[in-house]
């Protein structure tokens, strides 16, 4: 079967599929030999240097030209990323334009770059910190956000004067050559290149080339190979991932504030930095609560993300599923022990009402009372739920 896309053909290089149909291949994309990534950074360098002298104004008028090819192609591009990524067409979409809306915002900032003044202690001199491009920004996009993750990065780079060599993953890397074709009608030559290197290759080009800053968004292993290779003073922002927890207060509407933690939890079926996998609720919402998402999940309709009536594509790796499970299992026992840990309060509560009853037996029966009341507070004073999208999915 015939790749859709194929990218800087080459005997060596990895295919992107179709995680709802493994079969479909969807892009194949060569890798670069040794040398060549450095060799990239070196014309990117190039071409950065003349991009520099650019007004920002220009730079602006430039960027906003690039992005409205990618807004009037938006099906071609929603339909690779739910393809090669398998969330829904309209996750794909959302993502895909509030990308290009970020980028006119930064396209807009460009233009309004100035100075700071500040005081001087010499009469007639006056200071002023101006502001100016780093030079070639390396830059890690994962496979999860294939379209806004890399116009979150390319646009403020390029917008401010820089030139950007992008890694994107190796699952889904078509969107991320398809802006960069776009890229090469709108910008100098060689100054957005794409770089399919693996994470250990990341970490060698960042200590070796001549790189001025790196933008990384991706697993916390793979950022830590780049973070320690950053160590010769290259300027470098990490986002990898997280464990994110909502709290869950007094709501006056507690079915629409469910409804959002929930969003928050399975869009692009839970696999975000962001997603969130636990909401600490509030003790007396906790019954009316902790039955909501199931019955939300219940519901969900799984299926290719290419199908308009999918609510939500399936995992993106199925080496993920095994992880997914162990997390359904950890979260199902933890949610016994707190059921036993009710039990054991609800026991030392009748038993605190016994001796309350009886007469008092001195000072060590306060204090074993007391003990027992310490002992059982930390346990309640939130109650836990799990908001998974894994947990009724293996």
């Amino acid at each position: 079967m015939s790749c859709r896309h194929e990218f800087a053909p080459g005997t060596d290089a990895r295919e992107a599929r179709n995680p709802a149909k493994p079969a479909e291949r969807i892009g194949r994309c060569g890798i670069p030999v040794a040398a060549e990534p450095e060799a990239m950074v070196e014309r990117a360098s190039d071409a950065q240097a003349d991009w520099s002298h650019v007004p920002g104004r220009e730079r602006g008028e430039r960027l906003n030209a690039f992005l409205d090819p990618v807004v009037a192609r938006v099906n071609g591009i929603v339909e690779t990323a739910a393809l090669e990524q398998g969330k829904i067409l309209a996750e794909a979409r959302a993502e895909t334009l509030k990308g290009c809306t970020e980028g006119r915002f930064m396209a807009g900032e460009v233009a309004r770059i100035k100075g700071t003044e500040i005081a001087s202690d010499r009469s007639g001199v006056s200071n002023q910190i101006l502001r100016r491009p780093r030079g070639v920004i390396f830059c890690v996009s994962p496979w999860n956000f294939p379209a806004m993750t890399p116009l979150r990065k390319i646009c403020p780079a390029a917008g401010f004067g820089n030139a950007v060599v992008l890694k994107p993953s190796q699952f889904t890397p078509a969107v991320s050559f398809l802006l960069a074709g776009t890229a090469k009608d709108h910008f100098p030559e060689n100054l957005i290149r794409i770089a399919m290197i693996s994470g250990r290759a990341s970490g060698e080009l960042t200590a070796n080339a001549d790189i001025h800053g790196v933008s990384f968004s991706g697993s916390a292993p793979t950022g830590r190979l780049v973070y320690a290779a950053a160590q010769n003073l290259v300027r470098a922002r990490l986002e990898p991932g997280g464990k994110n927890a909502a709290v869950l207060s007094d709501k006056d509407d507690l079915n629409r504030a469910v409804d959002l933690i929930f969003g928050a939890a399975f869009q692009t079926s839970g696999q975000r930095c962001t997603a969130v996998s636990r909401a600490l609720v509030q003790r007396d919402l906790a019954a009316r609560t902790k039955g909501l998402p199931a019955k939300k999940a219940d519901v969900i309709r799984l299926g290719n993300g290419m199908d308009p009536d999918a609510r939500m594509g399936p995992l993106r790796n199925l080496g993920h599923r095994p992880d997914v499970c162990d997390v359904t299992a950890k979260a199902i026992a933890e949610r016994r022990f707190r059921w036993r840990a009710a039990a054991r309060r609800r026991v030392h509560a009748r038993t605190e009402a016994i001796h309350a009853r009886r007469p008092s037996s001195g000072t060590r029966s306060a204090k074993a009372s007391e003990g027992r009341k310490k002992s059982s507070a930390p346990f309640f004073r939130l109650s836990s739920m799990t908001a998974s999208t894994k947990r009724s999915r293996c």
